[in-house]
């Protein structure tokens, strides 16, 4: 009887794995149209925290079926904590967004609805992350690039691009603060040429050294026409020698935003920021012509601190 009930549930788990096999593609179309299914009593809670339906403790992929099956209102009510869900959320979009090489991941960033301009797009398909990364570049997940730094996840740079696209102009003037391996400083170059300028700011020498080479092999007439131009630098004190700036970005986490950044803003002008310490928070801050600044949360997120180079090396 027990070698029975062993055998059963042995059968019954591989039944649930073929099903989830064959259900990929029509999970793929369901999530990119935003359309739900309508069969949540197949899902019990119990299922979906678990990750039982695959064999698995971890949160990522049940949270995304449950999201398909059930709708975004039963995915929140499971998880009220909007941290929590969206952070599981984000780590299922690594199971959706990959491929084998940079035409294939834009694509699979598309259909699941990251990507939502032309222009965006065109200029994900120009510079390729293969030159920036040298461990699994093309899956929506952050790898390390070396003096305990990453570089972000896909879904993190597309969502910036878009979030700054219409600052992003030919001619603008944009400060990328902790550039690190130098694609998102890439990416922000190809969209304002020509005779605009990136100012990718780093405070370690060797990963700006590392920056430089990335960008030699993938655009390199960026640096030759002085489009981008990589400087090593305490970020937190921005770069006054070009301010101001139509666009800042942070790529690491601060408690609160330095003033001295948003001084450095140009009326008119945008800055993405991650903002918090265990639970952080993207932030857009726009300055008005009139030099008043509002402040618009857009999800929850996960980046290094920006801290000293002492601290990040030793990994405080």
């Amino acid at each position: 009887m027990k070698d029975w009930a062993s055998n059963s549930h042995l059968l019954l788990w591989c039944c649930c794995w073929w099903w989830s096999g064959k259900a990929n593609k029509t999970v793929l179309e369901t999530v990119s149209s935003k359309r739900t299914t309508l069969f949540p009593r197949f899902l019990s809670r119990n299922v979906y925290t678990r990750g039982a339906l695959f064999g698995s403790q971890h949160l990522s992929t049940s949270t995304l079926v449950a999201q398909v099956c059930c709708g975004d209102r039963v995915g929140r009510l499971f998880f009220p904590n909007n941290f929590s869900y969206q952070r599981t959320l984000r780590r299922a979009m690594a199971w959706l967004s990959r491929g084998r090489n940079q035409a294939e991941l834009v694509k699979a960033l598309k259909e699941n609805g990251l990507i939502k301009t032309e222009r965006v797009e065109k200029t994900l398909l120009t510079v390729d992350r293969g030159y920036f990364c040298k461990y699994r570049p093309y899956e929506d997940s952050p790898q390390p690039i070396g003096w305990n730094a990453t570089i972000s996840a896909p879904h993190m740079h597309v969502t910036c691009l878009e979030l700054l696209n219409e600052h992003l102009k030919p001619g603008s003037k944009v400060l990328d603060i902790g550039s690190g391996s130098g694609y998102l400083t890439a990416c922000m170059g190809v969209m304002v040429r020509p005779k605009g300028l990136v100012v990718g700011i780093e405070h370690i020498p060797g990963l700006a050294r590392q920056s430089i080479e990335n960008i030699e092999k993938s655009q390199k007439d960026l640096l030759d026409e002085g489009v981008v131009r990589i400087v090593v630098g305490d970020g937190r004190k921005g770069y006054p020698e070009e301010a101001p700036f139509d666009a800042i970005h942070v790529g690491a986490a601060a408690g609160t935003a330095p003033r001295v950044l948003l001084d450095q803003l140009a009326p008119g002008g945008r800055m993405l920021i991650p903002e918090g310490t265990m639970e952080q928070e993207l932030v857009q801050y726009d300055k008005a012509e009139d030099g008043t600044i509002s402040k618009r949360h857009i999800t929850f997120v996960r980046y290094v601190p920006l801290c000293s180079p002492e601290q990040q090396i030793r990994g405080i």
